[in-house]
């Protein structure tokens, strides 16, 4: 459950830039995903702690 919110993986990016490939759109999406993985993280682990507390 917790590895499903990690950020894209940089290495999108960096082969979309080698083959000019919407090197622009990639980059935007791995920042945008990075991001949104700082806030979904914290809450899918609090979420997850809830069914299962630490003892």
């Amino acid at each position: 459950m917790i590895s499903t919110v990690v950020p894209t993986v940089i290495y999108i990016a960096l082969i979309a830039v080698e083959y000019a490939n919407y090197p622009d759109f990639s980059s935007q999406t791995v920042m945008f995903s990075t991001m949104y993985s700082a806030v979904s993280l914290v809450a899918v682990i609090y979420a997850a702690r809830i069914p299962m507390p630490i003892l």
